[in-house]
């Protein structure tokens, strides 16, 4: 896990907006301590958003591990197929998040995890 500087955007949403994670694949991976392109898809990253605006950084404890425990769904599905999971991919084949999908995992969350305050 990391975290990167994210601006406006279109978010989960489907609104401007600053978003708080993101989570896919990638080729690079540290080798005897260099980072290295390793040539296939076998390491997930998961970016949280350390921009002050960002809702990740405004919001509640719950909201918080909401979004921490859904882009581990992501990771699962990344790293051991969509079957490992009941978090689904919600992004288009372009990676713009697709409102409807993002919310339905965060209920998803929500509903097996309540967080406290949310």
């Amino acid at each position: 896990m990391t975290e990167t500087y994210m601006g406006s955007q279109v978010t989960s949403n489907g609104s401007i907006g600053i978003a708080n994670a993101l989570t896919g694949g990638t080729m690079w991976s540290f080798v005897n301590g260099s980072l290295v392109n390793v040539g296939h898809y076998g390491q997930v990253y998961v970016a949280f958003n350390y921009n002050p605006s960002a809702p990740f950084n405004t919001g509640s404890v719950g909201y918080d591990m909401t979004t921490v425990l859904h882009e581990l769904g992501h990771v699962y599905s990344d790293l051991y197929g969509p079957d490992s999971t009941k978090i689904v991919n919600d992004t288009d084949s372009n990676n713009n998040p697709i409102a409807a999908l993002s919310a339905s995992n965060d209920s998803l969350v929500n509903a097996n995890c309540p967080p406290p305050g949310h």
